[in-house]
């Protein structure tokens, strides 16, 4: 099958899926609608559409089928490097094996914990409590691209992460020299805080951690939702030690043509 994928905008393939959504109903998705400041384009065949987001070298992949085997035929024939996400509170046996048949290899899997202990919790003494500036931008930036991987992270771009730190959604941990050994990026959202980013090279990660809750406790935050990495026990077990607990959505990792 040769690869038709038409470059379109964001707001027209949502209206196109939109469209095609009133007709159809897919039986294997993993849309939830686009993110703003990429490129996409897309492709239908047959009751299957995939689009595709551009990230740096790669492309990640969404798509809504009705027809498992259309859904092969048409990963089967990427030829460029491709990452696709499949979120699921259930057993995905049917993803699985399009995944094998189309050359796609697992990477990983992360789940989704949740924090409602916060509103109960007291703040806690720390030493740190340092919000990142501008000045920091490029220290972060290569701490966080040397730390996640890029087909996981889901990093802000420098100029993102700039507005967050003008934004003080952005506490470091510093060695001595002042430079920047530890970093973590929350996202406040009415009652809600998202973990976007926490790793520490230092010697204080604990109390970074606990820096972000005490400014969730001031804020009024009532929950802390984000992802761990099912192969990072000792995180999770920090994580679970404060009050949070798995809320059931895994979120599983394939990629076609690693480089």
């Amino acid at each position: 099958m040769e690869n038709k994928f038409i470059k379109e905008s964001k707001e027209a393939i949502e209206k196109l899926i939109d469209d095609w959504k009133a007709e159809h109903k897919p039986i294997l998705s993993n849309y939830f609608g686009l993110a703003t400041g990429f490129d996409y384009d897309y492709q239908i065949v047959d009751g299957t559409i995939v689009v595709r987001k551009k990230e740096g070298d790669f492309y990640r992949l969404f798509v809504l089928s009705t027809d498992a085997a259309v859904l092969t035929t048409i990963l089967s024939s990427l030829q460029e490097e491709h990452v696709i996400n499949i979120p699921s509170r259930k057993p995905i046996d049917d993803w699985q094996a399009v995944m094998k048949d189309s050359g796609f290899e697992y990477y990983s899997t992360y789940s989704r914990y949740c924090n409602t202990k916060i509103a109960t919790m007291k703040k806690h003494k720390t030493t740190l409590n340092i919000h990142a500036t501008v000045e920091n931008t490029d220290e972060i930036y290569q701490l966080l691209t040397e730390t996640f991987s890029p087909y996981t992270g889901h990093l802000p771009s420098k100029k993102e992460l700039e507005e967050m730190i003008l934004n003080q959604q952005v506490l470091v941990d510093k060695y001595s020299n002042g430079r920047v050994c530890g970093v973590n990026i929350h996202t406040i959202t009415g009652v809600t805080g998202y973990g976007n980013a926490w790793v520490d090279k230092g010697e204080r990660a604990v109390e970074l951690l606990l820096d972000m809750y005490n400014e969730m406790i001031e804020k009024g935050v009532k929950r802390h939702v984000f992802w761990v990495n099912d192969s990072n026990i000792g995180v999770a077990k920090m994580h679970i030690k404060m009050g949070a607990k798995p809320d059931g959505l895994k979120d599983y990792t394939y990629i076609k043509n690693k480089k």
